[in-house]
Protein backbone atom coordinates (compact mmCIF):
# COMPACT_ATOMS: atom_id res chain seq x y z
CA UNK A 1 0.00 0.00 0.00
CA UNK A 2 1.34 3.61 -0.65
CA UNK A 3 2.20 6.23 1.98
CA UNK A 4 -0.30 8.83 2.87
CA UNK A 5 2.73 10.72 3.06
CA UNK A 6 3.47 9.95 -0.75
CA UNK A 7 0.14 9.64 -2.31
CA UNK A 8 -1.04 13.28 -0.37
CA UNK A 9 2.02 14.80 -0.92
CA UNK A 10 0.81 17.90 -2.83
CA UNK A 11 -1.85 18.92 -0.73
CA UNK A 12 0.15 18.83 2.28
CA UNK A 13 2.82 20.98 0.29
CA UNK A 14 -0.58 23.55 -0.57
CA UNK A 15 -0.03 27.32 0.15
CA UNK A 16 -3.06 27.55 2.61
CA UNK A 17 -3.93 27.38 5.89
CA UNK A 18 -5.31 23.93 6.32
CA UNK A 19 -2.29 22.78 4.27
CA UNK A 20 -0.25 24.35 6.68
CA UNK A 21 -1.71 22.33 9.49
CA UNK A 22 -0.79 19.09 7.83
CA UNK A 23 2.45 20.06 7.57
CA UNK A 24 2.87 20.82 11.11
CA UNK A 25 1.08 17.54 12.00
CA UNK A 26 4.00 15.95 9.97
CA UNK A 27 6.49 17.69 11.50
CA UNK A 28 4.98 16.73 14.96
CA UNK A 29 5.34 13.76 14.03
CA UNK A 30 8.94 13.41 13.33
CA UNK A 31 9.26 15.95 16.13
CA UNK A 32 7.00 16.96 18.64
CA UNK A 33 9.84 18.47 20.68
CA UNK A 34 10.48 20.81 18.43
CA UNK A 35 7.06 21.23 16.40
CA UNK A 36 4.71 21.23 18.47
CA UNK A 37 0.85 20.91 16.97
CA UNK A 38 -2.41 22.44 18.26
CA UNK A 39 -5.03 19.71 17.49
CA UNK A 40 -7.65 22.25 18.18
CA UNK A 41 -6.74 22.97 14.38
CA UNK A 42 -8.52 20.02 13.13
CA UNK A 43 -11.81 21.23 14.32
CA UNK A 44 -11.98 23.31 10.93
CA UNK A 45 -10.52 20.72 8.58
CA UNK A 46 -13.15 19.15 5.61
CA UNK A 47 -13.55 16.10 5.33
CA UNK A 48 -10.96 15.51 2.45
CA UNK A 49 -7.97 17.15 5.16
CA UNK A 50 -9.09 15.56 7.87
CA UNK A 51 -9.04 11.97 6.34
CA UNK A 52 -5.75 12.93 5.02
CA UNK A 53 -4.85 13.68 8.99
CA UNK A 54 -6.46 10.22 9.79
CA UNK A 55 -3.98 8.45 7.53
CA UNK A 56 -1.18 10.12 8.31
CA UNK A 57 -1.59 9.60 11.82
CA UNK A 58 -2.06 5.73 11.54
CA UNK A 59 0.47 5.18 8.96
CA UNK A 60 2.86 6.52 11.55
CA UNK A 61 1.43 4.36 13.97
CA UNK A 62 2.15 1.25 12.23
CA UNK A 63 5.60 2.19 10.68
CA UNK A 64 6.96 5.13 12.61
CA UNK A 65 10.10 6.56 11.14
CA UNK A 66 10.44 3.37 9.25
CA UNK A 67 8.50 4.82 6.16
CA UNK A 68 11.46 6.39 4.00
CA UNK A 69 8.18 8.73 2.52
CA UNK A 70 7.35 10.11 5.64
CA UNK A 71 10.96 10.69 6.46
CA UNK A 72 11.30 12.54 2.79
CA UNK A 73 8.35 14.24 3.29
CA UNK A 74 9.34 15.64 6.94
CA UNK A 75 12.72 16.57 5.47
CA UNK A 76 10.99 18.60 2.66
CA UNK A 77 8.63 20.40 5.16
CA UNK A 78 11.68 21.18 7.10
CA UNK A 79 13.95 22.40 4.44
CA UNK A 80 10.32 24.62 3.62
CA UNK A 81 10.21 25.77 6.70
CA UNK A 82 13.94 27.12 7.33
CA UNK A 83 13.54 28.84 4.06
CA UNK A 84 10.53 30.17 4.93
CA UNK A 85 11.55 31.53 8.26
CA UNK A 86 14.61 32.77 6.48
CA UNK A 87 12.86 34.98 4.08
CA UNK A 88 10.77 36.19 6.64
CA UNK A 89 13.90 37.48 8.52
CA UNK A 90 15.26 39.20 5.63
CA UNK A 91 12.15 41.09 4.90
CA UNK A 92 12.10 42.17 8.09
CA UNK A 93 15.89 43.16 8.14
CA UNK A 94 14.73 45.21 4.56
CA UNK A 95 12.22 47.38 6.64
Amino acid sequence: MESPFKRHRDVILGHYSTAHRLRMCVMSLWNGDAYPFKLHGIGGMDQRHYAIFQEMLESYRRHGEGDPEFMALANEVRGRLKAEAAAEQAALADD
